[in-house]
């Protein structure tokens, strides 16, 4: 079972979902955001991949203001890769 047709069964029921993104790096971290997002996740997810993770592989990192995390906007899942990763890998 896929994971959205998971989360609409348990909707189906009435059921909550919980989730985390901790150490989500970029781009699962904007998978996750889109899914939450999707689902109306009821309680708050915990997503403090920021403070682990040094710098952005992204082209625009994702938005984080305070304890909210913004779901990319854009085709796909909002976000680009840069092409150069010089800097963040230590």
């Amino acid at each position: 079972m896929g994971t959205e047709r998971a989360l609409a069964d348990l909707e189906l029921r009435s059921l909550l979902f919980y989730a985390s993104g901790l150490t989500d790096p970029d781009i699962s971290l904007a998978a996750s955001l889109h899914l939450f997002a999707a689902f109306d996740l009821p309680v708050p997810a915990a997503l403090n991949a920021a403070q682990f993770l040094n710098g952005s592989i992204l082209e625009v990192p994702i938005q984080i203001e305070g304890d909210q995390a913004h779901v990319p906007m854009g085709s796909g899942l909002g976000v680009e890769a840069r092409s150069d990763f010089s800097g963040l890998v230590k």
